[in-house]
């Protein structure tokens, strides 16, 4: 953690020389103005009741009920860039962020904003899925929960403060807004991108697993492969984002493993 710190300002300033030239989302509109807009694309996760979490099962929910208010009807102009991290920022306990379930260097831990990277996996779904440009994007660095995983491989969207930030443009002629919120009884999480321009083509999204990565760490443990695979969006048979991700062989101690 402390060497994590240490280096936040360098990241920091990184990432402000990469947005210089970006024009970000400022603000946001009522839920009125865009109610009667259509619906590029949706997207819904499930949020999975974990309750062998005990406190940090409510926790991760309360913090997505919390950053969806901040993220909810975000308008982004035509040319302007979306970004977690310019709404979200450092998820702490100042901000009312509660410790949660978060994958930390390769196993699962808990720290302020657990469960935010549901949410940006969400938001960076319909996002894809509406043919909005991607600029940056992570996956995560192993694929700890295997089988039980939230969506499939190359579709996850990490978001960590200061390190790893979804970004997305609006590289359409019309203004889109961002609807997100937790379902009924929060059994699910739905991100929208909405316009008052015709719906667009429909995208086809592929995700090929080039190879399999065995984990061969010696110990007790659950093992879990690591992965590379290549995430294709097509619109009208024309590539329209790629990207090849590498996700970490792991074994998980028998203790980390909440599955």
């Amino acid at each position: 953690m402390k060497g994590r710190m240490k280096f936040k300002p360098l990241r920091l300033f990184i990432s402000r020389i990469k947005n210089i030239f970006r024009v970000m989302a400022d603000k946001k509109i009522s839920p009125d103005v865009c109610g009667s807009w259509n619906t590029w694309a949706s997207f819904s996760t499930t949020v999975r009741d974990r309750p062998e979490l005990g406190a940090q099962n409510e926790n991760r929910i309360g913090n997505m009920r919390l950053s969806c208010g901040i993220l909810d009807c975000i308008l982004i102009e035509p040319g302007k860039c979306f970004s977690m991290m310019k709404w979200i920022g450092e998820a702490d306990e100042n901000k009312g962020y509660k410790k949660g379930p978060m994958l930390m260097r390769g196993a699962l831990s808990a720290d302020y904003g657990g469960g935010l990277c549901q949410v940006s996996t969400t938001i960076f779904n319909a996002a894809l899925l509406a043919g909005l440009r991607i600029v940056e994007k992570h996956n995560h660095s192993t694929d700890v929960w295997g089988d039980a995983r939230m969506v499939e491989l190359g579709r996850d969207a990490a978001y960590v403060f200061a390190r790893k930030d979804l970004i997305f443009k609006n590289n359409s002629p019309h203004p889109v807004c961002l609807r997100i919120r937790l379902g009924q009884n929060d059994q699910s999480l739905t991100a929208a991108i909405l316009s008052p321009g015709e719906k667009i083509l429909e995208q086809s999204i592929t995700v090929r697993i080039i190879r399999e990565i065995p984990c061969r760490k010696k110990g007790t443990g659950i093992r879990r492969s690591g992965w590379v695979t290549e995430t294709v969006r097509t619109k009208g048979g024309r590539i329209t984002f790629r990207k090849r991700e590498r996700y970490k062989p792991v074994l998980l101690p028998p203790e980390k493993n909440n599955e």
